[in-house]
């Protein structure tokens, strides 16, 4: 069963999640609670509500459902439990009905379990709640009564609570109610004055749900239909907006000097949860005073500004950050905060810093967790094979379902180069199969995520980085296998990013499509899943598309034309390969020449001055460039590949403690920036780059360079933390270990011969081994691994064999 707050029904409709505090009796309609169920509100479905009969009642107050939220984190509250079948309340028939977790998030653990029949319901918590839809988020909440009969308008039930002490919350609609579905939204209300509702006079015509001011008028249709009002709303007007300022050397210096924390926001313009803080938290009068009279408020787009994307990486998107008045940080949490959680958290700080106790937030030191590249891939490896969930297929096990890629990759090379390995592939193989339910086969490319502890409930926003991974993934399977419904989803993504997601004057691809249908659908009435279930002609009744991220960004497009460059390579795809190297041109337009023969990337691809350096843009644009040249053997590909890693070795590498630096220094960073980092998932796939460049005749040196970041990032604390990253670490480490493989062929490229060398080198190569064009000599092809190489054959039908005796590690 798939519950949902939003009821993915648009951007303004994300308003909903607000949490509340208030008193109340332990007595609702006529039923004693236990003491234990103190703060529980059970919505029985939208049939009967709190008027069970007496086989019913242990359903709705009896023993099986006394849980005790006494010992939870401040400011937990209400729970809310929702019974699967609502006509059919007998528990013999709910094994597991899905419970709705308000209040702090909940840590991943189990916290009650009953017997199937006779004593209730098994309830389990959500192990991630903070990025669960289908939550009531109300903090504190006690017990309230709920009118015994809801009142349904055009398949709408309106379920009116009235608080038995201090006011009401909110106002529960019910999207759709079935006996395996009920969609459930909070229209918040920051205080109503005795809400009933009342019946809707004869002939009331209710618009169907759809953004906020249609939501708004059910509440105002519901308040006039019973004489009441609605008072100190939380949009009252009044409230001066929040003054966001860039990060800056500036704002830094403003809060040492008047003595305010300084709070940190930085989301993405595709981060469903980012949009739903601006329009309920940020938009709270409560919050907004206490920010312009308290705090600097910063904000930045982690695309847009990456230096602070991978610093606060792990406080999810959106990731708010407090820093105290010296830039130290005192508070943080991840992801989505309500209003009524945000509050209490940054009047502590407000009056830690009062008082004089406010300190930083303690790290730990980060140890290293393995002495040798082969210790530090065996460790790396058992934890990526301890992430994987056999019930579901793919890593992760909680209820947000992400492809990782990178793991996609690496178990498909492994099962190639390592036979007695091949189950590793078929893992792969088995979470592809899954993640096919992410792609749209509409308007193709790749849903984001599922949220429902398996692959059938997308989230539909759709983001280069993870379409353009998960391509390359599509397309490693095909080269292996040759299985078509492979090449048919790699397809279906490419789609994706040759239309709607790239500019067709410059060819250059942009960031991002949203999750949320065009306007017209919304104004419609549709919700995201109404929307994404229409088939073409459906979705064609309503102008637009959803919205697209314009942004011109050298990592994304770096990552886009490397995994369309191996989609082409394994197809033969002449045409799109030439399509390529014509948008890889025109990006080196904006490369600028550094001494040494050496080439940095803007990050973003427009004619302005940028003064830092980013890794993530220059590992990519140079790892699309080696990709296009295992495709085309242009000469010239390679050799730009090469400035850029000697442009990023040069400016990023830290020669003392290995790895390499997010970004350059500059004169215009602040605060946290001035003390950079080493982000892990970067640092792996600079190093993977320079392996597998000093493998196709790039400097020897890369090797060493590359070894000393991947035993400098393999660290204790990231084996934790970055999950999943472990894919991409391991290819690195794989190479490091075992050796790059890589087919060479030399040979004028106007021979017949030398081509039929280069088609049988990318055949056989899988779509894992480097294919090289060595300029001059005679057509020959010889394989290496590592270091060491094969004799030279001139015979294409001898590569399959000289690939196998030379790519296995050992041999």
């Amino acid at each position: 069963m798939r519950a949902s707050l939003e009821h993915a029904q648009g951007l303004e409709q994300r308003q909903q999640h607000h949490p509340h505090h208030g008193r109340g009796s332990d007595e609702t309609h006529g039923l004693d609670r236990p003491p234990a169920v103190e703060g529980l509100l059970f919505l029985a479905g939208v049939h009967e509500l709190l008027d069970p009969a007496p086989e019913r009642e242990h359903l709705l107050a009896g023993e099986g459902l006394a849980l005790d939220l006494r010992d939870r984190a401040e400011g937990l509250g209400r729970e809310v439990l929702v019974l699967e079948q609502p006509e059919q309340l007998d528990p013999r028939d709910l094994e597991d009905p899905l419970a709705l977790v308000v209040g702090e998030p909940l840590p991943p653990r189990q916290i009650w379990s009953g017997p199937p029949r006779g004593g209730g319901p098994r309830w389990r918590g959500a192990r991630d709640p903070r990025r669960q839809e289908g939550r009531l988020v109300r903090a504190g909440a006690a017990a309230a009564e709920l009118l015994p009969t809801p009142h349904v308008v055009d398949g709408q039930a309106l379920l009116a609570g009235r608080a038995l002490g201090d006011g009401l919350d909110g106002v529960v609609t019910v999207g759709a109610a079935s006996s395996r579905t009920l969609d459930l939204d909070l229209l918040h209300a920051d205080a109503l004055v005795s809400l009933a509702i009342g019946n809707l006079s004869p002939g009331a015509k209710l618009p169907a749900p759809g953004g906020f001011m249609t939501r708004a008028a059910l509440l105002a249709l519901s308040l006039l239909a019973s004489g009441c009002a609605v008072v100190n709303s939380t949009r009252a007007e009044g409230a001066p907006e929040i003054a966001w300022q860039t990060w800056s050397a500036a704002a830094f210096a403003r809060a040492k000097r008047e003595d305010k924390p300084i709070l940190v926001n930085v989301g993405t313009q595709w981060c469903h949860w980012c949009h739903v803080m601006d329009d309920v938290t940020y938009a709270d009068p409560r919050v907004r005073r206490l920010i312009a009279e308290r705090y600097v408020a910063i904000r930045a787009d982690a695309e847009e500004r990456p230096e602070l994307g991978e610093r606060y990486f792990n406080d999810g998107w959106p990731a708010n950050v407090v820093l105290s008045p010296q830039g130290e940080r005192v508070l943080s949490r991840p992801g989505y905060w309500s209003p009524d959680r945000f509050l209490p958290a940054l009047r502590r700080v407000v009056a830690q810093l009062d008082a004089g106790t406010l300190r930083p937030e303690t790290r730990t030191p980060a140890q290293p967790a393995a002495k040798s590249l082969a210790e530090a891939r065996a460790k790396v490896e058992a934890e990526l094979d301890r992430a994987y969930d056999e019930e579901h297929q793919g890593w992760g096990k909680g209820k947000i379902k992400f492809p990782w890629f990178e793991a996609l990759e690496r178990e498909l090379r492994r099962a190639w180069r390592v036979p007695s390995e091949a189950e590793r592939g078929q893992r792969a193989l088995r979470t592809l199969l899954e993640v096919e339910q992410l792609l749209d086969p509409v308007a193709g490319g790749l849903f984001q995520y599922s949220d429902n502890g398996a692959w059938s409930s997308p989230h539909y926003e759709r983001v280069m980085k993870t379409q353009a991974g998960v391509l390359e993934a599509y397309a490693l399977a095909y080269a292996q296998t040759g299985g078509e419904r492979w090449r048919r989803a790699a397809s279906q993504i490419a789609r994706h990013l040759t239309g709607p997601l790239r500019d067709p004057e410059s060819g250059f691809f942009y960031a991002s499509q949203d999750a949320d249908p065009p306007p017209s659908a919304l104004e419609a009435g549709l919700s995201a899943e109404d929307y994404y279930a229409l088939d073409a002609a459906g979705r064609a009744r309503y102008m637009g598309q959803p919205r697209i991220d314009t942004h011109r960004y050298a990592e994304h497009n770096g990552r886009a034309l490397a995994a369309l460059a191996r989609l082409a390579t394994v197809k033969g795809d002449t045409s799109m390969l030439a399509e390529l190297s014509r948008t890889a041109r025109e990006l080196l337009r904006f490369a600028e020449r550094r001494p040494g023969a050496a080439l940095r990337v803007p990050h973003r691809l427009k004619g302005e001055k940028q003064p830092l350096t980013h890794l993530a843009d220059q590992v990519e644009v140079a790892r699309a460039l080696l990709w296009l040249h295992v495709g085309t053997s242009d000469p010239t590909q390679l050799e730009a590949a090469f400035a850029l890693a000697r442009g990023f070795v040069a400016e990023l590498s830290d020669p003392e403690g290995g790895g390499f630096f997010a970004h350059s220094r500059d004169a215009s960073l602040a605060g946290p920036l001035l003390d950079r980092q080493k982000p892990f998932a970067e640092n792996a796939r600079a190093a993977l780059l320079l392996l597998e460049l000093a493998a196709v005749g790039g400097d020897p040196s890369w090797r060493t360079i590359a070894n000393r970041a991947l035993l400098a990032i393999v660290t204790t604390e990231e084996l934790k933390e970055r999950a999943g990253s472990l894919g991409g670490a391991l290819l690195a480490l794989d190479a490091a270990v075992d050796g790059v493989v890589a087919i060479s062929v030399s040979g004028p490229l106007e021979q017949s011969q030398t081509q039929a060398l280069l088609r049988a080198a990318r055949e056989v190569a899988g779509g894992a081994a480097l294919v090289h064009h060595v300029p001059g000599g005679s057509p020959r092809a010889f394989v290496c691994r590592g270091e060491t190489c094969s004799l030279p054959t001139r015979d294409p039908a001898r590569l399959a064999k000289l690939l196998e005796d030379f790519a296995r590690p050992g041999n």
